[in-house]
């Protein structure tokens, strides 16, 4: 199971649709935080983030990192068009998928976190 954050509802329905097309079950928010509250409350069902930089506020994709890297070794792969302001900022993630991108980087990154062939 997939855990997906992106303001664009588009967005989310393109993740969804391709995760399915993977045989990979996912759930979308537009906000970390409520993205955050579902994944404390999920038990642990999740074996991949995917988040873009900021979801509704400045940044949110960076608190969510923070947050659950507190909390899980997950990982957390940022999709983003933006610009990480420095290193710390990039350690949070397990991977950066800069947009746009080839639907054959996504899947890569599948390959290596979600064992699909």
């Amino acid at each position: 199971m997939i855990l997906i954050i992106d303001q664009n509802k588009e967005y989310l329905a393109f993740y969804k649709d391709f995760y399915k097309m993977l045989n990979i079950n996912s759930i979308g928010f537009t906000n970390a935080a409520e993205a955050y509250d579902h994944f404390i409350n999920s038990n642990n069902k999740f074996k991949l983030i995917t988040t873009e930089l900021s979801s509704g506020c400045k940044n949110d994709g960076l608190w969510l990192a923070q947050n659950i890297n507190l909390i899980s070794k997950l990982p957390i792969v940022l999709i983003t068009a933006d610009q990480l302001a420095d290193e710390n900022e990039l350690r949070l993630f397990s991977a950066l998928l800069p947009k746009p991108f080839k639907a054959r980087s996504l899947t890569a990154i599948l390959q290596v976190y979600c064992n699909i062939y």
